[in-house]
């Protein structure tokens, strides 16, 4: 029930007791109360008109405050949900705080890690640092020995050359060696005819060795015992390979410690190789 409503009640429930007073008191009085009876309710009506009166500006005033006040609460409601929003806002707003949080333990984390790993990476860089000023010092030496290498693999491909180059002059001096040893022949079958002892010709001691190089163009091949083992120029050996016989070479070019020999026979096409053995043939 309105304010309103409950002013009427009121009004209506004072206005009947007075009648009913008034009324009273006459009919007590035994006065025209008839009279008295209509007089007083046309003041009545009057006074409910003149009341009516006076609360239209009250209920103009209540229907602004209803209106104000369903104004209100719809604004109400819009705060409300407002609020709502807000505190949506808040809640995700504090969701992004804890994120960030979040992430900011995961970048300390990341950030100590990464010094820990930048510790162990000096660590690493001192050793490779280390490590390359030894393998600096390896690619020197290596280079020293690459040079000596060069060097030496020059001064052979020099004695190489110089035996090719003595090959041509070997082969006049054999086809001369051949005709004077033809002659020896002739020599040595005249003096045994005549009974001239070979045992008083100067021999060879026996010399072993091995086979050092071996060029089959040009069939050279470099022996490991020279003057020093007491080979001499036109000595031939017999060459063997695993105790079987492969062929023969004639020394051609004597050095001191090794010598330069030509090809002169090879069993069933068995090329000479290195390693091979050599010892002096019985005379």
């Amino acid at each position: 029930m309105s304010l309103l409503a409950k002013i009427l009640v009121i009004f209506n429930l004072v206005l009947a007791l007075a009648f009913f007073g008034s009324s009273a008191t006459l009919f007590f009085n035994r006065s025209e109360w008839r009279s008295e009876f209509q007089s007083h309710k046309s003041k009545s009506n009057k006074d409910i008109e003149d009341f009516q009166e006076k609360l239209k500006g009250p209920r103009a005033k209540m229907e602004a405050l209803a209106t104000e006040i369903a104004q209100l609460r719809t604004k109400n409601n819009e705060l409300a949900t407002d609020n709502q929003q807000v505190q949506k806002q808040v809640t995700d707003v504090k969701g992004q705080l804890n994120e960030a949080q979040r992430q900011q333990r995961q970048l300390a984390e990341t950030s100590e890690a990464s010094a820990k790993l930048s510790e162990r990476l000096q660590g690493t860089n001192d050793n490779l640092e280390s490590r390359i000023q030894g393998l600096s010092g390896d690619l020197d030496k290596a280079k020293t020995e690459r040079a000596q290498a060069v060097s030496d693999l020059t001064r052979m491909a020099l004695s190489y050359n110089q035996l090719k180059a003595l090959y041509s002059e070997l082969q006049i001096a054999k086809r001369e060696a051949d005709d004077k040893l033809e002659e020896a022949e002739i020599i040595l079958a005249a003096l045994e005819r005549k009974g001239v002892p070979f045992d008083s010709v100067t021999r060879q001691p026996p010399v072993n060795g091995q086979v050092q190089a071996v060029d089959q163009n040009s069939e050279l091949v470099v022996l490991s015992v020279g003057r020093d083992q007491g080979v001499r120029e036109g000595s031939e050996f017999t060459v063997s390979r695993g105790g079987n016989f492969i062929g023969k070479v004639k020394v051609i070019q004597l050095y001191d410690d090794f010598s330069g020999a030509r090809m002169i026979y090879a069993k069933d096409d068995n090329s000479i190789e290195v390693g091979d053995r050599i010892m002096t043939p019985a005379y």
